[in-house]
């Protein structure tokens, strides 16, 4: 469920493949299937040459950790503000359903920046379905693509606490699709 030591990745997505993460430390936590930590843990060695460390519980992974990526079905939150370290990055790509709930109503109020890919629907669907209207109105939400292009700030400082509430939206599908389709257009698959 996280990912550690990779603080490169949270700063500026512009210089993330400009950075060598070889050398990076990577905590991998999970939940009840041992095989998604043993995939990962492949994933990030094999792929990048990256040391894993497969932390026994999620306060152990989380309190040590620049990086925080959520992928779960949850419905209770499972990151709570104690566990975060200053500087940390979450982004909570599993609540993008009414029931679904990742992170706390704490971790939501600590953060410096909230990026979300469309402020209504992750209103509806992500993290921020669970405030009321005064709340939302008080707290740091900007869209990710006004971060991206530079009209909205991201994080400030290394010890902002940032959160990327991504709920999913279908022309983003669309065009990652595209992409991975140009470049496999001529490329021998083996199947």
């Amino acid at each position: 469920m996280g990912l550690g030591s990779t603080d490169w990745l949270s700063r500026s997505p512009r210089r993330a493949g400009k950075v060598d993460v070889a050398s990076r430390a990577v905590a991998v936590v999970t939940g009840r299937n041992i095989a998604i930590p043993t995939l990962a843990t492949y994933w990030a060695r094999a792929r990048h040459g990256w040391r894993v460390t497969v932390a026994a519980d999620i306060r152990t992974g989380l309190t040590s950790t620049d990086l925080i990526i959520t992928v779960t079905p949850a419905t209770e939150p499972l990151v709570r503000v104690d566990r975060l370290p200053d500087g940390v990055h979450v982004t909570a790509v599993g609540s993008d359903a009414p029931h679904k709930r990742e992170l706390g109503l704490d971790v939501i109020a600590r953060a410096d920046r909230i990026a979300v890919d469309d402020h209504t629907q992750a209103c509806r669907l992500g993290e921020l379905k669970h405030l009321d209207d005064a709340t939302l109105a008080s707290l740091p939400v900007v869209t990710l693509g006004a971060v991206l292009a530079g009209t909205a700030p991201g994080r400030t400082s290394d010890t902002d606490v940032t959160i990327a509430d991504l709920t999913g939206l279908g022309i983003q599908d669309t065009a990652l699709a595209n992409v991975v389709v140009r470049r496999l257009e001529g490329c021998r698959l083996h199947g």
